[in-house]
């Protein structure tokens, strides 16, 4: 049994909670009292859930996500909208969140699992469907994986996806309770994964499978999402799963281009009529008209590109062996490390209250 706990978004929040809600600034004098807040949290987690769930594994952001080398707008939308928000130190949130991670994985006793192009999600994902399914690689061909039981500790409906499995489970922290998909079937979980590659992730910067890379980034409205699309597509993956619906979306291409040629051949015919009838201004009518013909773009393409962003199988196959393989090396401190680290930066409230950890 594992938990899964991710340390960015938690460590993130309480960061951003301190600094706008008790006025803590952006200060290194003031790490003491954002560590006091992140280790608590992670303290609380590990005491709720340890003894029904086990133990726990910190997962941690990398410096670099691959989905950068596949989509370079990739959260271009959020370092925009960071770069005018004057609310927050947003340099000063990322090197308090590195530092803590790195105290975390020296004198915690837990694993902490961080890999340079991966996310925690990407962590997160990787582990909990290995451990789940009893498929992790530990590295010893000796070694006797079975499937066991997981919780993911972390907010984000990006894994939803994931609860396609009986022995995952996800508490979310900041509304304190077990989230997933409203409804207790689980294929569920697939329908709400393919709906998400269709309509993209705002925040991620991953526009819809109507819209053009640069449409979040540039700040483009986005083509919706309309249910003449929603529809048939979920018709298909009921019928014929979702590893071949890119086929599905080279028919759909195939279907906008014959709308648009006949949407065209249409004008055509009307500006002709204009003309045998001798009006005025038929051809800046017809250009008028040509230039509202906005065509779709690759439906097969823009699905292919956010299914890769969004779908946790898509995680490539070296950062899922790292992954594996960091987790399998890492190294845990004593419960003594622990109380000396807490005494070092003088976490006088953590020290008493040891038993959580």
């Amino acid at each position: 049994m594992t938990v899964l706990v991710d340390f960015s978004n938690i460590a993130k929040a309480a960061i951003m909670g301190a600094m706008y809600t008790e006025g803590v600034s952006a200060s290194m004098e003031n790490v003491r009292i954002i560590r006091h807040l992140v280790f608590n949290s992670i303290g609380n987690i590990n005491s709720r859930f340890h003894k029904e769930y086990g133990p726990m594994v910190i997962a941690v952001d990398g410096r670099k996500c691959w989905r950068y080398e596949k989509f370079p707008a990739y959260k271009g939308n959020r370092k925009k909208d960071q770069k005018e928000d004057d609310h927050f130190d947003w340099e000063f949130i990322g090197r308090t969140v590195r530092l803590l991670a790195k105290e975390a994985a020296e004198s915690t006793p837990y694993k902490v699992v961080q890999v340079d192009r991966a996310e925690a999600d990407d962590v997160i994902g990787v582990l909990a469907r290995k451990l789940a399914t009893g498929t992790l690689d530990s590295g010893d061909p000796f070694s006797n994986t079975k499937a066991e039981k997981v919780l993911i500790v972390g907010s984000d409906n990006d894994y939803f996806q994931l609860h396609d499995n009986p022995n995952i489970e996800q508490f979310c922290w900041r509304s304190d309770k077990f989230i997933g998909p409203a409804t207790d079937d689980r294929t569920k979980s697939l329908e709400i994964l393919t709906e998400k590659i269709l309509r993209g992730e705002t925040s991620d910067g991953i526009p819809s499978i109507r819209n053009p890379d640069n449409c979040l980034v540039e700040g483009i409205k986005q083509r919706p999402v309309v249910a003449s699309l929603v529809e048939p597509t979920l018709k298909y993956l009921k019928e014929s799963g979702i590893d071949t619906m890119v086929e599905f979306m080279r028919d759909m291409d195939e279907i906008n281009l014959n709308k648009l040629a006949d949407a065209e051949e249409k004008l055509y015919k009307r500006h002709q009529k204009k003309l045998d009838k001798g009006e005025e201004g038929a051809d800046e009518w017809l250009k008028a008209e040509l230039d509202k013909l906005v065509p779709e773009v690759s439906y097969a393409s823009n699905w292919l590109r956010n299914r890769t962003l969004i779908d946790f199988k898509m995680i490539p196959k070296d950062v899922e062996t790292e992954i594996e393989t960091v987790y399998n090396n890492a190294q845990v401190a004593t419960k003594m490390e622990l109380m000396q680290y807490f005494a070092k930066h003088e976490c006088k409230i953590l020290l008493e209250n040891m038993m959580k950890f």
